[in-house]
């Protein structure tokens, strides 16, 4: 599901929360929170998941080098995909 889809759900799911409809500047405050907190959420995954590949790979530090540093290219293109929301 594309970026942008997800974050219009989400809004719309808040609006819905909300006992009164949202003006266009609110709905513009609600999508930043809510890529913010995707953002976030990607950072902190992006650093369990290399830590743990740091903690099995162990001994080979090439490999978990070479890997940490594919996720965070990974990380980053999420990252660029998501303020491209904006």
């Amino acid at each position: 599901m594309p970026l942008k889809k997800l974050a219009d759900d989400a809004v719309s799911r808040i609006e819905q929360a909300v006992s009164a409809p949202l003006g266009d500047a609110e709905r513009a405050a609600v999508s930043r929170i809510v890529e913010q907190a995707m953002i976030d959420a990607v950072a902190e995954t992006t650093q369990h998941c290399t830590d743990a590949a740091r903690l099995h790979i162990g001994a080979d530090e090439d490999k978990a080098h070479k890997f940490a540093e594919k996720v965070r290219r990974a990380e980053a293109a999420l990252v660029s995909n998501l303020t491209g929301l904006r």
